[in-house]
């Protein structure tokens, strides 16, 4: 199996976005890159590809493909949004994500990736 690599970066706004071999996008809040061990910070000015695409560039500073991934699900976390109502009864959940990408695995085991610009999950609690 080949192993995923990043074939476009871009910033823009708050998020560094980034497109995968597999056809994922990844969308990650710019507050996800924290500066290295030796305090190198991002240079979100200067976007590239290193490494042939398992890592990216922001000037000097790099992160590898794999690592991305795991900072898009942190970036699925910060930008949800908790909307909490009560009605006769029960309290009604709404949780809004904006521009993300979603990792499911199905019944069946199979990964399934989406990128949606804004999903809603709601939820139901009845009060005892």
């Amino acid at each position: 199996m080949e192993q995923v690599r990043s074939v476009m970066v871009e910033v823009g706004g708050d998020w560094v976005r980034v497109q995968l071999t597999d056809g994922r996008f990844l969308s990650i809040l710019k507050s996800e890159f924290k500066p290295s061990g030796t305090g190198l910070a991002p240079d979100f000015s200067k976007p590239r590809l290193v490494d042939h695409g398992f890592a990216i560039g922001l000037g000097e500073y790099e992160a590898s493909t794999d690592s991305l991934t795991k900072m898009s699900y942190a970036s699925v976390k910060q930008t949800a949004t908790t909307h909490t109502k009560t009605a006769k009864g029960a309290k009604i959940v709404i949780r809004e994500y904006n521009d993300c990408t979603f990792d499911i695995i199905d019944d069946d085991g199979q990964l399934i990736h989406y990128h949606v610009s804004l999903v809603t999950v709601l939820a139901v609690v009845k009060n005892d």
